[in-house]
């Protein structure tokens, strides 16, 4: 069986559990600049994050790398379909 990919509600969803801010995301958001993540909240998103879809986040050196919503959410699903294909 093959799991669905991590979409725009999983990292809402995820960001709302760490900022208990609830809000409508959209994939060219900055976590940044438009989402007001600081760096504790970036490492509890990624832990939330690591947690839901078992990958390695936190110490994968290409999160520096994923500055909008939708960069995060292709790196999830690349790191994911590697896992799922045994790399």
């Amino acid at each position: 069986m093959t799991e669905s990919k991590a979409g725009l509600a999983d990292i809402a969803k995820a960001y709302t559990e760490v900022t208990r801010i609830a809000r409508d995301l959209r994939p060219d958001d900055s976590f940044i600049r438009d989402l007001g993540v600081d760096s504790v909240a970036a490492i509890e998103l990624m832990s939330v994050l690591e947690d839901r879809f078992g990958v390695s986040l936190i110490d994968n050196p290409r999160i520096v790398t994923a500055d909008t919503v939708q960069q995060l959410l292709d790196l999830i699903n690349e790191l994911r379909s590697a896992v799922q294909h045994g790399q």
